[in-house]
């Protein structure tokens, strides 16, 4: 849209992002999504959130773990990763629990995995064409991998951070091709 400035930095460097206001930047960005013609970013802080713009920068939604000003979301404790299905649904890692919590479009949770809170440090999200989560755990160097239920799929990496080919040392980002490669950052 004209007019509208979409800066956009990740954690490492600024940790801010503006729509056409640089006087009123978002702290504590961590990902962000795009589909449906909007952006949602998750962002840390007090509050716990996830942002909706339009195109046009215009704010749709902002769902809270405290419930203002719009959308109440539960079980949203510092996020991190965020990606979303072709139905819109969000997925969110959440860092302080230690879980993946998947909510409607209007921010209702639909499934928080795995049962335990036992996921460390878990920072970006994913998913393949089969409907599979992939979750970058920092914490533990590795990449899991869970079925649309909520079941864990598979692990990839493992405890020895980064020393060998093929380990991963604080797995942060992930994307998939159309073929359903990984590739991590």
């Amino acid at each position: 849209a004209t007019g509208v400035t979409v800066t956009v930095a990740p954690p490492c460097l600024s940790q801010s992002v503006s729509f056409g206001a640089p006087s009123a930047p978002i702290t504590g960005l961590q990902d962000g999504v795009f589909g449906d013609n909007i952006l949602y970013l998750t962002v840390q802080g007090s509050s716990g959130q996830v942002l909706a713009f339009d195109s046009n920068g215009v704010a749709q939604e902002v769902f809270q773990s405290n419930g203002n000003p719009s959308a109440s979301i539960n079980n949203l404790h510092a996020p991190t990763g965020i990606a979303r299905d072709a139905s819109g649904n969000l997925y969110v890692a959440s860092v302080d629990d230690g879980q993946v919590h998947k909510y409607s479009p209007t921010g209702t949770l639909l499934l928080s995995f795995p049962d335990s809170s036992d996921l460390t440090v878990p920072e970006g999200v994913a998913l393949d064409s089969h409907g599979r989560i992939y979750v970058a755990e920092a914490g533990a160097a590795q990449v899991r991998v869970f079925n649309p239920d909520g079941s864990q799929a598979g692990i990839r990496g493992g405890f020895n951070p980064g020393s060998l080919e093929g380990e991963l040392n604080g797995p942060f980002g992930l994307a998939l091709d159309g073929s359903d490669d990984l590739f991590v950052v």
